[in-house]
């Protein structure tokens, strides 16, 4: 199972050869590294334990910051792997540097390119159907919509929420709805 230490470990030379990357510890995931500056985006990426003890799972994600209950991978984002999935193994001898590799050539340029509310709008990525749909969901769609000004967009997703209730989000608490509202 891949722990802390390994973690730590795989994003240090990251963490020396970018002043702009972060690493902060959350308890859903673990260590994170972070692109800064942080404002009304957070752009991330981090290793994850995966089912097998000897393969991690790689993920980036951005999400926002401008709502109290916003986590840090809430918009979009999905796993990655290296060039050579053979070398995504922890005993592999060039894990670490095919990581980097990838991280450099596939995950930095993708969160660089995402600064701005209307950035992420309009971004796309060859793994969108995951999360495209999220951009119009009520919730997101008020939020980022408001974010930008545009409170007729946001006023519209939050009438499309009041419509729906409670009872159409049994996912929700009675909390959190009230809490959008």
């Amino acid at each position: 199972m891949t722990t802390k230490r390994q973690v730590k470990a795989l994003y240090q030379p990251l963490l020396k050869r970018y002043p702009e990357l972060a690493m902060i510890e959350t308890a859903e995931h673990g260590y994170m590294l972070v692109l800064r500056p942080v404002d009304h985006l957070v752009r991330v990426f981090n290793v994850q334990r995966s089912a097998y003890a000897d393969r991690p799972d790689y993920y980036w994600s951005i999400g926002y910051t401008f709502w109290h209950k916003a986590s840090l991978s809430n918009i979009c984002g999905t796993n990655f792997i290296t060039p050579d999935i053979k070398m995504m193994y922890w005993s592999h001898p060039k894990h670490e540097e095919a990581f980097i590799e990838a991280v450099e050539t596939q995950i930095l340029p993708v969160l660089r390119s995402v600064d701005s509310i209307e950035r992420l709008l309009s971004s796309s990525h060859p793994m969108e159907q995951r999360w495209k749909w999220r951009f119009d969901h009520p919730v997101n769609k008020m939020c980022l919509h408001a974010a930008l000004g545009d409170f007729g967009t946001a006023a519209e997703a939050a009438r499309e929420l009041r419509e729906k209730g409670r009872a159409r989000m049994p996912w929700w608490s009675e909390e959190t709805y009230v809490d959008v509202m």
